[in-house]
């Protein structure tokens, strides 16, 4: 239990350095596994949430490494989340047991670390439940283990995302060849394509004109003149010359989990249209002073998320998780509202935490700040555990009408369709242009009949339709 309880720790960032250490300290000196000659069995502890195993992502240290405490051994890949494992120990790295792109079990050691201080210190520094004997490595030989570990470090200094590393590993490229595109020197998904295509990343820039020291007078350009340059081809794709097997991990797992889950669950479904005029305008009014005076340009999901919160105060039973049996119903005080992301990891739902206590600015921060996360591949397992309700926002995407899966245990969820400018009759008989957007509504049919998820939908839709009647709701 204790490897489990500093891990969570080490993900809240609650602890500091010296906390932590007392923590290791104390409580890791009654396992009755001691090391042997200050060297230290590092193990993968459990992260909780019925995680068994991860995939190893990339290496922060080699074989050899002088490392602190704190420092970042590796980041591994869960079905959930991304993970950095620091280091408890000074020390040097003696040996690392798994690869990259291994799946590494939880329990199991993932490293040796020749602890600082001798043998009396390393046994006081070991923590509960290492396992003594050495699990060893899918590598094959100890040939092959140091040159992939070699190759692997140098590809670890390269700035690129877990998904990029992925497709670089699975066509053999090495990533230090690939001309990075992105910001930073970041090598993207399409630089690793364009690397396989011709062998070469490289961008072609326009040949700037260079004057003749005979003409010293500038040439007007007019609007047939454009900029020497290289004509650049576009090949169309071609198909995978071969049958090729790709494993179902990280997020994906997740997702077939889940996804299991919730075909065993009947599913009531509800839609309507949404006039988003007002919230356009009123949206429109004052972006402009909250970009000057916070830096933030709200878009229409902050709104969205504090309608669906203060609709579900008045409808608290779509705000619950039902049990694995259905025989009891939880129904939770706190409105995280989940949000789908999209991302280069597959589809990744964080919360936005305790939507009924915040203002739409405070849930615009939090927005921007978890989706940066989840670009990053940061996202912690705080922002996509203890959801409530789920949001998909699939019409940033396109399509007009999508029918979401109850992410269970919660017992509702909601997707929003693209807004689209349509011909509509007003209460003249008008023929008038609306700004409409389709909102989808799924429900765990076992428990929430069907005239509660309207009842629901209707008072989401006044506000959305009146967004200054949220106002009246601020405390």
């Amino acid at each position: 239990m204790l490897h489990r309880f500093i891990n969570r720790s080490l993900i809240n960032r609650n602890f500091t350095k010296k906390q932590y250490s007392y923590i290791t300290r104390y409580f890791g000196s009654s396992g009755s596994n001691k090391p042997v000659g200050g060297v230290v069995h590092f193990p993968l502890a459990d992260i909780g949430e019925g995680i068994t195993e991860v995939q190893i992502v990339q290496w922060f240290v080699e074989n050899g490494s002088k490392i602190q405490e704190f420092d970042k051994l590796c980041e591994v890949m869960s079905d959930k989340a991304n993970v950095e494992i620091p280091s408890p120990h000074d020390g040097e790295v003696l040996e690392l047991l798994w690869k990259v792109g291994d799946m590494a079990k939880v329990g199991e050691p993932l490293l040796k670390i020749k602890v600082e201080g001798g043998e009396e210190e390393a046994a006081a520094d070991v923590v509960e439940n290492v396992q003594t004997t050495q699990t060893k490595s899918p590598s094959t030989s100890p040939k092959t283990s140091i040159e992939s570990h070699s190759t692997q470090a140098n590809s670890n200094k390269v700035q690129t995302t877990p998904a990029v590393r992925r497709i670089a590993q699975e066509n053999n490229v090495d990533l230090t060849l690939v001309q990075p595109t992105g910001p930073g020197g970041r090598i993207l998904k399409e630089d690793v394509q364009n690397y396989l295509k011709h062998g070469s990343s490289s961008v072609v820039t326009p040949t700037p004109s260079i004057p003749t020291s005979q003409s010293t007078t500038p040439v007007p350009t007019t609007p047939t003149m454009m900029p020497t340059q290289k004509p650049i081809s576009y090949s169309a794709p071609t198909p995978s010359p071969q049958d090729k097997i790709i494993p179902i991990i990280g997020v994906k797992t997740f997702m077939v989990k889940k996804m299991n889950e919730a075909n065993q669950v009947p599913q009531f479904g509800y839609g309507d249209e949404i006039c988003m005029d007002k919230l356009i305008e009123f949206r429109n009014q004052i972006n402009k002073n909250v970009q000057s005076q916070f830096n933030i340009k709200l878009s229409y999901l902050p709104f969205i998320l504090k309608a669906t919160s203060l609709a579900l105060l008045e409808y608290p039973i779509l705000n619950s998780h039902v049990n694995s049996e259905c025989t009891e119903i939880l129904q939770k005080k706190s409105h995280n509202i989940g949000i789908a992301v999209d991302s280069s990891q597959g589809l990744v739902v964080p919360n936005i935490k305790d939507c009924q206590d915040k203002s739409v600015l405070e849930i615009a921060q939090d927005i921007n700040k978890v989706v940066e996360r989840v670009r990053d591949n940061k996202v912690t397992k705080e922002d996509i555990t203890c959801g409530t309700f789920t949001l998909s926002n699939i019409g940033a995407l396109g399509g007009t009408v999508c029918r979401p899966i109850v992410f269970v245990p919660e017992v509702c969820i909601g997707a929003l369709g693209k807004t689209q400018v349509l011909p509509m009759y007003n209460d003249n008989m008008e023929v008038v242009p609306k700004s409409m957007m389709h909102a989808s509504w799924s429900a765990d049919h076992r428990i929430i009949d069907g005239a509660t998820v309207a009842r629901f939908s209707n008072t989401w839709k006044q506000y959305i339709e009146n967004p200054q009647s949220m106002l009246l709701h601020l405390k």
